[in-house]
């Protein structure tokens, strides 16, 4: 049966709109008993990372629901303040890459303790550091194709996925199999949209091919590659004296 060009559209829109409220989500549970629900929780132990609680978090959240809300504006017709929201996306988005860093480099320094890596902390550092590289390269993409729905969607889609790490490890229940769910949960991701690309386009899109194997790549090789070499250990010690943590 063919399908109108109207009526692709539409489908691309639940998609997109599906996706960046899963994603949504996916945060909310996981940060749930740390940060949206720790009002009221008052007598969960904390796990000792105020910069996010009282930064990154608020920053992050704001990310997370631009998200879900830009693909459901443009179900809605709304175009006008997408592109409004669009250029304060872009603000948030520097302002995710900033703090994100430099959480990251509290965590090299130990004074805060992230649980997504279960390393310590020089070496675990490259797993922020590497999610914000990668999320960088992917909203840098989004941004310059912003006139390529297809690309500008699916860059921006991806560049959130391969945050979800730090909620997922955060998610109940997980145990001492963390990395590999983590792993392989955001993965699943991208097969999704990689899946969606196969039905709707008859091939995989460009962005989601090439952003999806950066992903991957980075979670599977260049993470572990990193953190265990002699010249990341050095490029920390650096960097935390650089900027004054040490």
């Amino acid at each position: 049966m063919n399908i109108s060009a109207k009526d692709a559209a539409l489908r691309e829109r639940r998609f997109f709109t599906g996706m960046g409220i899963m994603l949504f989500l996916v945060a909310f549970i996981g940060f749930s008993q740390t940060f949206y629900l720790d009002p009221i929780l008052p007598d969960r132990p904390k796990p000792g990372e105020p910069f996010y609680y009282t930064v990154h978090g608020p920053i992050f959240t704001l990310w997370i629901a631009l998200i879900a809300v830009q693909p459901w504006l443009i179900r809605r017709g709304n175009y006008q303040l997408h592109r409004q929201l669009g250029w304060f996306g872009l603000m948030v988005a520097i302002a995710v890459v900033a703090t994100g860093l430099w959480g990251a480099l509290l965590l090299a320094s130990g004074q805060v303790n992230m649980v997504q890596t279960g390393l310590p902390p020089k070496q675990g550092w490259a797993t922020p550091f590497t999610s914000m590289v990668t999320f960088s390269i992917l909203v840098a993409v989004g941004i310059w194709k912003r006139k390529d729905a297809a690309t500008h969607k699916r860059a921006m889609i991806l560049a959130t996925i391969g945050m979800m790490g730090a909620p997922l490890a955060r998610w109940p229940v997980i145990g001492d199999w963390r990395p590999s769910w983590m792993r392989l949960v955001l993965e699943l991701m991208i097969v999704a949209v990689a899946i969606y690309d196969w039905r709707k386009l008859g091939r995989i899109h460009v962005v989601t091919l090439w952003g999806g194997l950066l992903l991957v790549v980075s979670h599977r090789l260049i993470k572990p590659a990193v953190w265990k070499s002699d010249g990341w250990m050095q490029f920390t010690d650096w960097t935390v004296r650089a900027v004054g943590l040490s």
